[in-house]
């Protein structure tokens, strides 16, 4: 289990590990270069069974701690689950016997279900297949693989991020294919997936909720129901047997890592709040299912995720004035705004809509009190209107102001610096249907 600063929230992938029915087993669990409290937290479960190595510095993806922990084992089967995912009691017992003895398999797979973010309506299926050519084809997380120790010794360890261009579990299944290993499907779910890079921010906000109501499933007989009915769903969206490999050579080396670093919040860049009123810079950087790329006219609409996050990447112990304009075809979307931060709930009132062509933009502000040691985030909860819908791209947000004052005004006075932008604002039509936010790639659940 490679980890990176999970801290408690790493429990409930280890007790689903403490679980198996299978008992012969160990668990190496690989810090890559971890500064919060994770090994404190694991200490009670620390032992002969359950071990914890703690790299010297960070390396930032699962490929070194992997590679400790190969090095570290004492069995000659391989199995690993990231510190986010949840394995059903049956895992290790169902992959045990496809690696047996003359069983003719390398590569033990299992089917993984990636649960999306909470409100997304999908779910991806991976895993399950009789046709063994299907390693070529499909991606399956490290979480839902096995492999004999000589898989290792045949292909090589795991690369380092930045020296490939695939991501690294991908990178290891295709080196495995390519050197012919023979992979072998259990045919049945024992896998719960939770991609950071799915998530928005993931590291920013940590959270273990959906992991626990997974282990309680399980313990209530009920994880039968929650495969089925998940499995169900991504027949009927397209996502089962679907997490396709693509051509990785279009991308420099390191670049999908950088992504998915970004998506996960681990590359943010934090400053101290400015001096003066000051308009955040937008880029153009992933934002994982939250919001899709900037338009043509600086607009980022909402993806697929109805609580999408925004990040205010400054720290003070104190509150500052945030003010953000949004923008909607239909007017009577901007009214009200819900709003998620650390402390609270707010329920905004927007300022009186403006019409722009075929678009509408309204004020909302809010007094937001700023991590003192970390960058700040907001989580909105659109209500059905301001969601995506065929011919309407849903919300957008245009730009942030951030006030070190805290000062609010009427939301219908709108600062001077939006009254610029949107003085500059064409007269034309905006995009007519949702697109799925930046692109997703296969791989997403690195440390």
């Amino acid at each position: 289990m490679a980890t990176y600063d999970r801290g408690r929230h790493i429990l409930p992938s280890v007790r689903s590990v403490l679980q198996q029915t299978f008992r012969h087993f160990e668990l190496i669990i690989v810090g890559d270069g971890c500064t919060d409290d994770t090994e404190e937290v694991l200490s009670p479960y620390l032992g002969p069974r359950v071990r914890w190595i703690g790299l010297p510095y960070r390396q930032g993806s699962q490929a070194a701690p992997n590679n400790a922990g190969i090095r570290a084992s004492r069995g000659e089967h391989i199995a690993y689950i990231g510190h986010d995912d949840i394995w059903s009691p049956g895992h290790l017992e169902a992959l045990a016997p496809l690696l047996a003895e003359g069983s003719g398999a390398d590569i033990a797979v299992s089917g993984a279900i990636f649960h999306m973010p909470p409100g997304v309506q999908e779910a991806q299926v991976t895993g399950l297949f009789d046709d063994t050519g299907a390693a070529a084809r499909n991606f399956f997380p490290p979480s839902s693989f096995a492999h004999r120790k000589a898989v290792v010794q045949a292909i090589g360890e795991w690369r380092a991020p930045q020296d490939i261009r695939p991501p690294v579990d991908s990178d290891f299944l295709l080196r495995a294919v390519a050197a012919g290993m023979v992979f072998r499907s259990t045919g049945r779910v024992t896998v719960h997936k939770f991609a950071a890079g799915h998530r928005y921010l993931s590291y920013l906000v940590q959270t273990s909720w959906e992991q626990e109501r997974i282990l309680s499933a399980i313990s209530s007989a009920g994880e039968d129901a929650c495969v089925e009915q998940a499995v169900a769903l991504a027949r009927r969206c397209h996502g089962y047997m679907a997490m396709l490999f693509f051509d990785f050579g279009r991308f420099e080396p390191g670049q999908l890592a950088r992504n998915n670093a970004v998506r996960k919040g681990l590359r943010i860049s934090c400053a101290p709040l400015p001096a003066r009123r000051e308009v955040l810079v937008e880029t153009d950087e992933p934002m994982a299912m939250d919001w899709q790329a900037r338009n043509g006219y600086g607009l980022r609409h909402v993806s697929k995720n109805p609580n999408p996050k925004i990040l205010i990447p400054y720290a003070a112990p104190s509150r500052a004035g945030v003010h953000l304009l949004f923008a909607h075809p239909d007017p009577k979307a901007l009214f009200f705004l819900a709003v998620r931060t650390s402390e609270a709930r707010h329920v905004l009132r927007c300022g009186r809509p403006r019409s722009y062509g075929r678009q509408h933009f309204a004020l909302a502000s809010l007094s937001l009190r700023l991590e003192p040691d970390r960058a700040t985030w907001l989580e909105l909860e659109l209500y059905p209107a301001q969601r995506p819908a065929i011919c309407n791209p849903g919300l957008a947000y245009a730009m942030i102001l951030i006030d070190p004052a805290g000062a609010l005004t009427d939301p219908d006075e709108m600062p001077v610096e939006m009254e610029a932008w949107l003085s500059k604002y064409p007269d034309v039509q905006e995009p007519t249907s949702p697109s799925d936010g930046d692109a997703l790639v296969v791989g997403p659940g690195e440390a």
